[in-house]
């Protein structure tokens, strides 16, 4: 049973990724169709700039999201589908909590720059780097017989891991723009 939901919850939050992605990319496409090239060049290398300042904790940013969570009701079933609830809007993104600005950098990248279809690929990769935290965290607890203190750091260490790659992605984003356009 555990294998069956996993696995639903895997391919909604993939599947409603790869939805989303392509939306949000179209839309930043439709907007760089009506600006010139070096435009899109310094907003987004502004944008990456600033966003990688926010993430080393030198200037606070105001991130746009809804701190939004699912109900607990809403996911309650045992049938399967509260795994498609939770995957289709944990997956788009855009209707919860975004832990970090690349989100919206990368969409606006592929949007300005490439073909709005990588959005797609963009978006499916987004729901599964969503997804890992919750399957990790769900089977830590059955590896480690509940150690509540083991789950917390392990916690801790992923926000961590998160917050360093989501630099490291903005930092080559950054230097990509910088030398390539």
């Amino acid at each position: 049973m555990w294998l069956k939901r996993t696995a639903i919850y895997a391919l909604s939050i993939i599947l409603s990724g790869a939805f989303f992605g392509f939306l949000i990319t179209d839309g930043f496409f439709i907007l760089g169709v009506l600006l010139p090239a070096p435009v899109k060049v310094f907003l987004l290398s502004s944008l990456v700039f600033l966003s990688a300042l926010h993430e080393l904790r030198f200037l606070k940013l105001k991130i746009p999201q809804w701190r939004w969570q699912i109900p607990g009701s809403w996911v309650s079933q045992r049938d399967g589908m509260d795994m498609v609830v939770w995957g289709v809007i944990l997956g788009a993104g855009i209707f919860t909590y975004i832990p970090h600005v690349s989100f919206y950098i990368l969409y606006l990248f592929l949007g300005f720059f490439l073909n709005p279809l990588y959005g797609a690929l963009l978006g499916a990769l987004y729901g599964f780097s969503r997804m890992l935290p919750s399957l990790i965290l769900g089977i830590v607890p059955y590896m480690t017989k509940h150690n509540r203190n083991l789950d917390i750091a392990l916690s801790r260490t992923v926000a961590y891991l998160s917050r360093g790659l989501n630099f490291v992605v903005l930092a080559i984003t950054f230097f990509y723009l910088i030398f390539q356009l």
